[in-house]
């Protein structure tokens, strides 16, 4: 946590070694290893927070389902992998049997790049009438740390009709 701690604040050099420390005393921990998994997210390294998430999938297969497929899910939307991306959400709402906005966010940029533009549009519709209290510009940016590719992903659901938050 105190690794993750770091990452949120923009210190991800500071973050990964105790993220990395932490998986070595508790191998078996599946929170350690989302730790690690989000730390590198954070740090634009999605191709290499996609082990560590399915290493916690297989510690904890049942109880901790959706911060693992969220972390699946974006590793593969920052990786440009949209049919990965798109199946993690769906097994997220699937499981929780909830939307969250965030994720919702998420799932509608990676319909948006699909050419899935209706479901990303029902999608915009329901964000633009929640209230969250992060930007979902904030969202995408903070997760998809590739500027590039950042900004692919918020292009796409202000085009469909995002509403700009205040």
């Amino acid at each position: 946590m105190l690794g993750f701690a770091h990452a949120i604040g923009c210190h991800v050099d500071f973050g990964l070694p105790h993220a990395r420390y932490a998986v070595e005393l508790a191998l078996g921990d599946p929170l350690a290893h989302q730790m690690l998994a989000g730390i590198l997210l954070l740090g634009g390294d999605a191709n290499a927070a996609i082990a560590p998430v399915y290493e916690a999938m297989r510690l904890d297969p049942i109880e901790s389902r959706e911060p693992f497929l969220s972390m699946a899910g974006v590793a593969y939307l920052a990786l440009e992998r949209y049919d990965e991306a798109a199946a993690m959400f769906e097994a997220l709402i699937e499981d929780l049997g909830i939307r969250m906005p965030n994720m919702e966010a998420f799932r509608a940029a990676t319909y948006a790049a699909l050419g899935r533009e209706d479901e990303a549009r029902e999608i915009i519709a329901w964000l633009n009438d929640v209230r969250s209290p992060i930007s979902y510009r904030r969202w995408l940016s903070c997760w998809v740390a590739d500027e590039g590719r950042s900004a692919a992903a918020i292009a796409a659901p202000m085009r469909l009709g995002l509403k700009e938050e205040t």
